[in-house]
């Protein structure tokens, strides 16, 4: 899988989201001036980086948001249902911005809300279709095996976590889904004890991995891919010790 593709199925990191946003807002303004210039009108650079932040930036937010849902733990129901708020709540919050910052002063915002949502649906269909292709290149590589205890189905290095799915273990790698016929304690004595850390009854996570620690905020803890694993009670002392 190439650098673009993971970089489309994985969360982005603060850094690299933040390159892609001026990007894609110096981008948008370019359009902007550009297509002003066609019909023969004068447009600040300010008010074109403006409309282009407005237009762009929440929808953005919620393709990156999405992703953050698919790698969450839970039924394709539940995805499908948050993904579905995040696009609604995404579409009512656009319109409201975009009154807020491009509509002359004095204008209704009941008036002109519903002109922007409608306006606004192409980006909900482009941000829709981003979000399941990022779903099939992700879930579509997942691979079952019944292959016995005493092999791996990856580099552990690659391995990112390991968790317990009845009587199958997922084995998470960079791009794809691994699940083999064991149980997570048998997983868990292939791995380098020293490099894999149980944080629950259910998941055992790669140390090199973690992205983040917050067991004072909230017993989470966030890795590279972007997935968000509670803690268990009786594993806060083994996963304090992840960076």
């Amino acid at each position: 899988m190439t650098a673009a593709a993971r970089s489309l199925i994985r969360p982005l990191p603060p850094g690299p989201s933040v390159l892609v946003a001026l990007f894609l807002v110096l981008m948008g303004a370019l359009y902007y001036v550009l297509y002003d210039l066609l019909l023969h009108q004068r447009s600040s650079g300010a008010k074109a980086v403006l409309w282009a932040a407005v237009t762009i930036l929440p929808w953005l937010s919620a393709f990156e948001a999405n992703k953050l849902v698919l790698y969450r733990a839970g039924t394709a129901f539940g995805r499908a249902a948050g993904i579905a708020a995040i696009m609604l709540t995404t579409l009512i919050l656009s319109g409201f911005v975009q009154w807020l910052f491009l509509m002359p002063p004095g204008s209704s915002i009941w008036s002109v809300l519903p002109l922007h949502m409608i306006s606004d649906l192409p980006k909900v269909i482009i941000v829709t279709l981003l979000t399941v292709i990022t779903a099939f290149l992700s879930f579509g590589r997942t691979e079952e095996s019944s292959t016995a205890i005493g092999a791996l189905p990856a580099n552990p290095a690659d391995i990112l976590w390991v968790k317990a799915a009845g009587n199958y273990v997922e084995f998470r790698t960079d791009a794809r889904c691994h699940i083999h016929r064991m149980t997570l304690q048998g997983a868990q004595a292939l791995l380098p004890s020293g490099q894999f850390v149980r944080i629950s009854r259910s998941v055992v996570v790669n140390r090199n991995a973690v992205a983040s620690n917050t067991l004072a905020k909230g017993e989470h803890i966030r890795l590279t891919d972007g997935s968000l694993h509670k803690v268990g009670n009786a594993y806060r002392a083994d996963a304090a010790s992840l960076v």
